[in-house]
């Protein structure tokens, strides 16, 4: 089995699952993999925009149900918490629609959404829209990388394996980072 066949078998329910927790970095991969021709790019932003907008839901809908029980019971977690409650404060609307663009924040981001008095159903529409935007935003990103590496590389096929293995550990690295960083 290649790789190329892996990514056609698995690839959308990796994308959905990736932007399910976070996931720029796998919705940039589904992109590429749309350029190649390994996955159909309407799919890939779908995936990734059904992942990201259940991903933000849930921990939403935790946020309402458990809110602060569960900061009291994370303590790390009262400060982000704490700012993102200002924030929502006060730019609300535009926070929805921008939050999951900023890497790390969209999942305490959610969270707080649920705690604060955003209304539910305004959170879904907000969230939907956001959601779209970003699939749209990441998936593209991965298929414009493709396209730019096809005009710098030949025959781009031949270095796939190496391009994915890259962008695979990119990601690694900047959620290594991150959670360094939320550690100290």
């Amino acid at each position: 089995m290649t790789l190329e066949s892996l990514v056609a078998e698995w690839g959308l329910l990796a994308v959905f699952a990736g932007t399910f927790f976070e996931g720029e970095t796998i919705a940039v991969l589904g992109g590429f993999a749309a350029k190649n021709g390994v996955l159909r790019l309407d799919l890939v932003m779908l995936c990734a925009f059904v992942g990201s907008l259940c991903g933000d839901q849930l921990w939403f809908l935790l946020g309402r149900r458990y809110g602060q029980g569960w900061v009291d019971r994370h303590p790390s977690w009262k400060p982000r918490v704490a700012r993102a409650l200002a924030l929502i404060d006060r730019y609300y609307t535009a926070l929805i629609l921008s939050f999951r663009f900023f890497y790390g924040l969209r999942n305490v981001l959610s969270f707080a959404f649920g705690m604060s008095d955003v209304p539910t159903p305004r959170f879904v529409l907000l969230n939907a829209v956001g959601a779209a935007l970003w699939a749209a935003a990441m998936v593209g990103a991965g298929y414009l990388f493709g396209a730019v590496i096809e005009l710098v590389i030949d025959d781009v096929r031949q270095y796939q394996y190496a391009l994915y293995a890259a962008l695979v550990l990119a990601g690694a690295v900047a959620f290594l980072v991150r959670r360094r960083h939320q550690r100290d």
